[in-house]
């Protein structure tokens, strides 16, 4: 509420000449303020008044009508109402405000900072653990060839030369093993040469039924429901086949027991909305080919790190993490 209000009469016929009792800054505004509305009737200011006892300038808000006789006018009455307490309250609301930003502003920098920080330390942590995996599995097959063809020497050496063949078998089939490898690692960066052609998914999914049917183990139902793709695609068909039946092993180990492991295509549209929640894809129509099973499913800690190569949460004799990750990049 304001301190004080008055009402007063002014004898006064023009406002300018109260101009030394305002606040220097004031004066040029309360000079606007009677030029524009004296013409009306009626001028509104707020200014600051200096108390003349104190010498100390209050904020006060005035109005003023005038009172007119043949035209001219005589007197002025009007208000005069202290609002200083609610000028400065405001001030104080107003410094707070900016304070609260620039400490909102700051915290905000120091967030980006320390979010950069843990994204470069993420990707850190995936590129030594991209670079343990392939040294760990490199390593292995290399021990296998060097190791066959040590045998082998020994076996010619010794005058056993017929017995050198299945150690160079082995070595043949370590070294397959370390381009099927690296064949991988090109899926996952998309660096991996391919063959397009057009293709019916549907047809490509069924072709694949006894593939999976040898794939999975008694107990678990392979079951196709194509037909939902009525389009063609262009597509390398043996990436798409490798990407297929690595999705299925993985749903028949995501099943210990009995369960339903299933391949189904359909054509989807994606608008504009829709294709902006997945990157790299604009609107328009497209072929989805999905697998799924009956298992327990992936955790959130698990879905977030799925398709990071050399990542797995089986044991290590049952994969080497690569198959989701090269999925993801051949799709990509």
């Amino acid at each position: 509420m304001p301190k004080r209000m008055c009402c007063c009469v002014s004898r006064t016929k023009d406002f300018t000449t109260r101009l030394d009792a305002l606040h220097p800054d004031d004066r040029g505004a309360a000079l606007q303020a009677w030029h524009e509305g004296a013409p009306d009737g009626v001028v509104q200011l707020d200014c600051r008044i200096r108390h003349a006892a104190s010498s100390r300038y209050a904020w006060f808000q005035m109005r003023g009508t005038p009172v007119r006789e043949g035209g001219h006018v005589v007197e002025w009455i009007g208000s005069c109402t202290d609002i200083d307490e609610q000028i400065r309250a405001r001030d104080v609301l107003a410094r707070s405000r900016e304070e609260l930003e620039a400490l909102v502003a700051a915290r905000t920098a120091e967030l980006m900072v320390a979010e950069g920080a843990l994204r470069q330390a993420q990707k850190m942590e995936a590129v030594g653990q991209l670079i343990g995996g392939i040294a760990h599995d490199f390593n292995n097959m290399l021990q296998g060839v060097a190791g066959a063809v040590n045998m082998a020497r020994r076996r010619v050496a010794d005058g056993r030369a017929d017995e050198a063949g299945r150690y160079l078998d082995a070595a043949r089939d370590a070294a397959g093993r370390a381009a099927g490898l690296t064949r991988r690692l090109l899926a996952f960066a998309r660096r991996q040469r391919l063959d397009p052609k057009v293709l019916e998914p549907d047809v490509l999914a069924a072709s694949m039924a006894d593939v999976v049917r040898r794939a999975v183990r008694p107990g678990v139902e392979p079951r196709l429901e194509v037909g939902g793709s009525i389009g063609s695609v262009l597509c390398d068909p043996n990436e798409l086949e490798s990407a297929l039946l690595n999705l299925c092993i993985n749903a028949r180990d995501a099943m210990p027991g009995d369960g339903r492991l299933t391949i189904g295509t359909e054509d989807v549209r994606r608008s504009a909305v829709e294709a902006a929640g997945y990157e790299g894809v604009s609107p328009g129509d497209y072929t989805a080919i999905s697998v799924s099973d009956t298992g327990a499913g992936m955790t959130p800690e698990v879905l977030t790190r799925v398709f990071e190569p050399f990542f797995i949460t089986k044991p290590l004799v049952q994969g080497t993490g690569l198959g989701l990750s090269q999925v993801y990049g051949f799709v990509r």
